[in-house]
């Protein structure tokens, strides 16, 4: 009786199994690739912006404009069907100067669903006009009072709704 060696085994296995069957695997597996949509206006020169969009799953949206400088922009999504995006009730702020307007503002936004197969959408909505706000928001995510801890919250539905239209000086807003 002749045994095979484990390199002899790997090769039949490979010649017999992976390379006749490899595409058929390729149409199992879901894509989300063009799922997820990020479209951005900058209606006036956006000083100093440093800003990071970091979108992880499907269904994710970000639509907003910026005008102004000095802004800071940080926006996580994970799971699915989550949306940041100018409010509902005005639309895009493009022909005012932006949805986040004005000097010295930093917004973060988190967002999370992990919850069940069809996950509600999570929405926020915004405006921002002035100077010197600070925004962190969290759907799907517990922050602390003084925003250094973002903890995930693992068993989110979605469903969340959140308008917020900030105008004037030195606001905060955890």
């Amino acid at each position: 009786m002749k045994f095979l060696s484990i390199k002899q085994i790997k090769k039949i296995f490979f010649k017999y199994w992976v390379q006749p069957w490899w595409p058929m695997m390729l149409l199992i597996a879901p894509l989300y690739a063009d799922d997820n949509e990020i479209n951005i206006s900058t209606p006036t020169a956006s000083d100093n912006l440093d800003l990071t969009l970091e979108q992880r799953g499907y269904n994710q949206e970000i639509y907003f404009s910026i005008g102004g400088a000095d802004n800071v922009i940080d926006i996580l999504q994970t799971g699915a069907n989550n949306t940041v995006k100018w409010t509902d009730t005005w639309g895009s702020g493009y022909s005012w100067g932006g949805d986040l307007d004005g000097t010295d503002n930093a917004i973060t936004i988190k967002q999370n669903t992990t919850t069940g197969n069809s996950p509600t959408n999570n929405y926020f909505g915004f405006h921002i006009q002035g100077n010197d706000n600070t925004v962190n928001i969290g759907q799907g995510w517990f922050v602390n009072d003084t925003a250094t801890t973002w903890t995930i919250d693992n068993d989110e539905y979605g469903g969340l709704y959140m308008r917020l239209d900030i105008h004037g000086n030195y606001n905060s807003y955890i």
